[in-house]
């Protein structure tokens, strides 16, 4: 008897990536790719403190920007967005500023969502590669939603997955649908998948 296979990572809500979609797709303020990295910090600080209320207290953004290697203003940008379309807000406890991130509590209890939790993991390699910064030094919100849609099918893929084995676990994407997916002309498409290709096979 095999035990499930296990992503190492954290959990993003599947309901959040979709408030980042609605964005995208019906305002005209599409998500910059430094709010997703930012985000992402969070959450994977949000782990480090243990909080399972989504409330931080001790996040760093100069101490990330220096451990991905992306400008502290480009981040402050990103943390910026998150802040204006109330993903993330500030608040005072006990005297002392905290970040809370909006709804984690509530998709943290199974008891408000009909007892499913519903998230994708990102995985904690994903901070030990170059992916987010290149995606954000080129200006490319889409190379990150691709990311999130593989990881989010990734993970499906392993719950239905009989052998576990990570590396039978194969997703199909045409070139015509990356390039409608991406907003990129061929030669774009190849540069966001060689990028993946530090947490991904791509073949």
């Amino acid at each position: 008897m095999k035990s499930k296979m296990r992503i190492d990572g954290f959990r993003m809500h599947h309901a959040i990536l979709e408030e980042f979609r609605f964005l995208r797709d019906e305002s005209f303020e599409r998500p910059p790719a430094s709010s997703y990295v930012v985000y992402m910090t969070m959450l994977k600080q949000l782990e480090v403190e243990q909080n399972q209320r989504g409330v931080l207290k001790e996040y760093n953004l100069s101490a990330w920007a220096k451990k991905l290697g992306i400008s502290y203003s480009t981040l402050w940008g990103g943390k910026k967005f998150l802040e204006d379309h109330h993903f993330v807000r500030e608040e005072i406890h006990e005297g002392l500023p905290v970040l809370v991130l909006k709804d984690v509590e509530k998709y943290n209890t199974p008891e408000q969502n009909g007892g499913v939790l519903n998230y994708l993991i990102i995985p904690h390699g994903l901070f030990e590669t170059n992916i987010l910064a290149e995606f954000v030094r080129t200006s490319n919100p889409e190379g990150i939603e691709l990311l999130l849609s593989l990881l989010n099918q990734f993970r499906t893929g392993m719950s239905f997955s009989k052998t576990g084995e990570v590396e039978k676990i194969k997703q199909e994407r045409t070139m015509k649908t990356l390039k409608s997916q991406l907003n990129k002309n061929a030669k774009g498409v190849r540069k966001t998948l060689s990028v993946l290709e530090a947490l991904f096979s791509i073949e």
